[in-house]
């Protein structure tokens, strides 16, 4: 925890516009996200004209609908629920009096309106469900924001050491850090999307490593990344909450890389050297490449999903760089006897967000089926 712990302070200094943006983000989205409407408790004229068709509809006085209600359809003195039984009532009308262009206009309006309507399939007639049924509401694009915690573990794939590590190789230990950052998915075909990212990420891990004259090291190291993933998104099902899986690679830039080193006394376990904390920015390697697999679930809540996402990135780059494993460590080297081996970086990430969608909505076209 300690790496953490210093890390999230230097973490929170560098990045805090983010955090304020992401802050500000998470507020505004309850509060107009959601597609929640309070109802006016003045009644409008549109409103007496509502109620007056619907008894002209219960006494079939079907002919009347359109004139009355028509001029009020888009009226800024209906609430949004009382556009939504407006709209029903146009097209329940729009059918009775077979006009099907009339019918589908204002299916549409509702559907805008909309997007999670759904009819009464036990109330309402069926050629209202099945007009219904012809159009097609996908979410084609979602932007969304989120916030989440890591476990990143270091892999050591040659050895370096100023001692011989044969017999006692260097250990790593994962630590925790956390990730925040924006998505935008894409609609490339039913249930399948193509998902980008742009996020900072602060990972942490530890080594343990054995030098000369009974002693050890202990390597608290610390970075945050510019991470740019980008994935395949594949939704199962079409209900209120829906699990999902992706696959996908990424490019991540080094903001930043920190260390605390301890050197300690094998038998006493003592400190015998310590020291601030050193900036190693300059010894780890700019860009780095993962891929990564993953999934979730998705809870839709207004107009958008609630989504709670998991994956496991394997980075495959070499983060020390090489020619500055000696000339830009001396200090490192001779105070602590600290020599960083080549090694990988890969995590497992837990996040929590929230993505606003925007929906196309079309009306699908009609086969015909011709008998011989």
């Amino acid at each position: 925890m300690r790496n953490f712990n210093l890390y999230f302070y230097y973490f929170w200094i560098k990045h805090k516009t983010i955090f304020l943006f992401l802050g500000i983000w998470f507020c505004i989205v309850p509060n107009n996200v959601f597609g929640q409407e309070s109802e006016s408790v003045v009644v409008s004229s549109c409103s007496q004209k509502l109620k007056e068709v619907e008894k002209d509809y219960e006494k079939g006085n079907i002919d009347r609908i359109p004139a009355k209600i028509d001029p009020c359809a888009n009226s800024e003195e209906f609430t949004k629920i009382e556009k939504m039984q407006a709209y029903r009532l146009l097209i329940l009308t729009y059918l009775y009096l077979d006009d099907q262009k009339n019918a589908d206009k204002w299916m549409y309006n509702l559907l805008v309106l909309e997007p999670d309507y759904k009819p009464n399939k036990l109330a309402d007639p069926i050629e209202y469900v099945k007009l219904f049924n012809n159009f097609s509401v996908n979410p084609w694009l979602s932007f969304g924001a989120f916030f989440g915690l890591n476990r990143s573990n270091a892999k050591s794939f040659h050895a370096y050491s100023v001692s011989n590590n044969e017999t006692n190789p260097t250990s790593y230990k994962p630590s925790a850090g956390i990730q925040l950052g924006i998505i935008v998915d894409f609609l490339l075909k039913k249930k399948l999307f193509l998902t980008t990212e742009l996020a900072v990420v602060a990972k942490s891990f530890t080594t343990n490593s054995n030098v000369l004259f009974d002693s050890y090291i202990i390597n608290d190291e610390s970075s945050s990344w510019f991470e740019l993933p980008v994935s395949l998104k594949y939704v199962v099902g079409n209900y209120k909450i829906k699990p999902f899986v992706r696959v996908g690679a990424g490019v991540l830039l080094n903001n930043s890389s920190v260390s605390q080193i301890e050197r300690r006394n094998k038998i006493t376990d003592q400190v015998e050297i310590t020291g601030p904390i050193v900036d190693l920015s300059t010894q780890r390697t700019a860009l780095n490449f993962n891929v990564f697999a993953g999934g979730g679930i998705m809870y839709k809540l207004g107009y958008g999903n609630l989504f709670l996402d998991a994956r496991y990135s394997f980075g495959f780059t070499n983060l020390v760089k090489q020619s500055e494993r000696y000339t830009k460590m001396t200090e490192l080297i001779t105070n602590y006897g600290y020599l960083p081996d080549d090694f990988v970086l890969s995590s497992i990430q837990i996040s929590l967000g929230y993505s606003y969608s925007f929906y196309k909505i079309k009306k699908n076209k009609i086969k015909f089926i011709v008998e011989e």
